[in-house]
C-alpha cells in the first residue's frame, strides 16, 4: 500500500509543524482523494504515537524542543541500524531511513543549526547501498 499526502500548504495544521511535514490529517489512503483516513504504517506514521490531536509525537516534540529534535532523529537512525539484524530487519532499516530523511530536512533549513552532517551523509549512503530509499 502506497501512502501519499495532500499538499500541507493548504492544511489547517501547516503552522503546527516545525518542518511542515505531513501529519495524520494529511494522510491519503489508497491514493483516492476523497477517501482520507488514517492508515497504520509502523515506519512513517505509527498509530501508537498518535494522540487525541492531529499531531504525532515527533511533531509535538518539534514544537516543544525545536531543532533539538535533530539530534534525537540522528541517534534513532543510528539505533535502528545498530539493531536491525537482531530485531526487526527491514522495518528497522526503513525506520532509520525515515529518521535520516528527517535529519536532511533540518540540514536543508538555513535557519537551523545542525552538526554531524557528515555522519548523516554517511548513514544516508549506507542505507542507499542497501537499497533503503
Amino acid at each position: 500500500m502506497k501512502i501519499e499526502y495532500r499538499n500541507c500548504n493548504s492544511c489547517k495544521y501547516e503552522k503546527n509543524s516545525f518542518l511542515s511535514v505531513p501529519c495524520n490529517s494529511c494522510k491519503l489512503y489508497k491514493g483516492e482523494e476523497d477517501n482520507w483516513e488514517p492508515a497504520n504504517d509502523n515506519v512513517n506514521h505509527p498509530n501508537h504515537y498518535e494522540n487525541s490531536c492531529s499531531l504525532e509525537c515527533i511533531e509535538a516534540m518539534e514544537l516543544v524542543f525545536g531543532e533539538g529534535v535533530y539530534n534525537f532523529c540522528l541517534l534513532n537512525a543510528w539505533k535502528y541500524i545498530w539493531r536491525y539484524k537482531n530485531k526487526n530487519g527491514m522495518e528497522d532499516l526503513n525506520k532509520a531511513r525515515w529518521y535520516i530523511d528527517r535529519c536532511k530536512k533540518y540540514i536543508s533549513n538555513p535557519d537551523v543549526y545542525t552538526d554531524f552532517e557528515d555522519i548523516v551523509e554517511n548513514i544516508d549512503q549506507w542505507l542507499l547501498s542497501h537499497n533503503i530509499v
